[in-house]
């Protein structure tokens, strides 16, 4: 099999099987209705400050590294100045994944203090009739940029994710130009996902064939040039992900429930779970349609996307595919 491109410290936790990248999602409640959610129809009691610091103990122990702190809203949660500290007392690299809306100078004082490895902000448009077509949700772009410039005002590391879609394809190239200017580094993911409950809603909102060649032929003359994977990924083998409810899963986009920290510890879900055990007995060719593709090196292909429907992780995904077709046409030399 053709191994997944891999930093020296990422693959050797690979190897030894240490969970040295892990996601805490601390609440599902969020302040913004954003239409490609995939926190559908979320409940349940979160875990307490007790059980979340004890989660974080228990990443600490095991060789946990960075730390990203999401949600749902982060900052929603009334102590995730405590948790965040806690991390950091840990020695772990704490990433914060967030909105915005909520980070006012009292907040942006206390992230600087925190420290953190860098703070991701989502931003969909570089107008508020765009973003909030995306966030639904009104007043929540002014909010949004106010949050993102006080914390350069701070001095703090900030990166802007986004997603391509149908609200949004034609003010990429702008938020591309936004992001320049200010020299924030922009993640634009390529792909939407199922809700955690298996629903395709949040594909409604995928490019439509003309807007995604556009798209991607715009994001070949940019020097945004995606790559693909060329392996198994690293959920299971060095990620890790757990929920509000204590569920662990080998990646917050790959939700295979492995087990619940309410029920047995962190470290032997991670050893012992079959479903971490099944993950890391998979070869590129238990992929049968994908490892024969001849565009696999151009495929941005996530096993989470095949999970609606009941769908198993060793089916193509059919959105990954349409990328590949359209950057074979930019990116092949002629």
């Amino acid at each position: 099999m053709r191994e997944a491109p891999q930093s020296d410290i990422a693959a050797r936790a690979r190897a030894r099987l240490i969970p040295l990248y892990a996601t805490l999602e601390l609440t599902h409640r969020c302040n913004l209705a954003c239409v490609h959610c995939l926190l559908e129809g979320h409940s349940g009691e979160e875990l307490s400050t007790t059980e979340a610091k004890e989660v974080i103990d228990q990443l600490a122990e095991a060789g946990t590294l960075e730390l990203v702190l999401t949600g749902g809203e982060a900052l929603l949660r009334p102590d995730f100045f405590d948790l965040a500290a806690h991390a950091r007392e840990r020695h772990l690299a704490v990433t914060l994944l967030t909105n915005g809306t909520l980070i006012d100078r009292r907040a942006a004082d206390a992230l600087k203090e925190l420290r953190p490895l860098g703070v991701h902000l989502s931003l969909y448009g570089v107008t508020g009739a765009v973003h909030e077509a995306v966030t639904g949700t009104p007043r929540s772009f002014e909010r949004t940029l106010a949050g993102i410039h006080l914390l350069l005002e701070w001095g703090l590391r900030v990166q802007i994710n986004s997603l391509a879609m149908r609200q949004n394809v034609k003010e990429i190239p702008l938020l591309d130009h936004f992001c320049r200017e200010r020299r924030l580094p922009l993640n634009l993911a390529p792909s939407l996902f199922p809700t955690i409950k298996g629903s395709l809603k949040p594909y409604a909102y995928l490019l439509e064939d003309a807007d995604l060649e556009g798209h991607l032929a715009w994001e070949e003359a940019s020097g945004r040039r995606g790559g693909g994977l060329e392996g198994v990924c690293n959920a299971g083998f060095c990620n890790v992900a757990v929920s509000p409810l204590g569920e662990v899963f080998p990646c917050n986009a790959l939700r295979l429930l492995a087990g619940n920290v309410r029920a047995e510890p962190l470290g032997l879900i991670w050893q012992g779970s079959p479903v971490f055990r099944w993950l890391r007995r998979l070869t590129l060719e238990d992929f049968e349609v994908c490892a024969s593709c001849s565009l696999l090196s151009l495929c941005p292909r996530c096993p989470g996307q095949t999970l609606g429907k009941g769908k198993s992780i060793l089916y193509p995904s059919s959105q990954a595919c349409k990328v590949a077709k359209y950057r074979e046409l930019f990116y092949r030399e002629p």
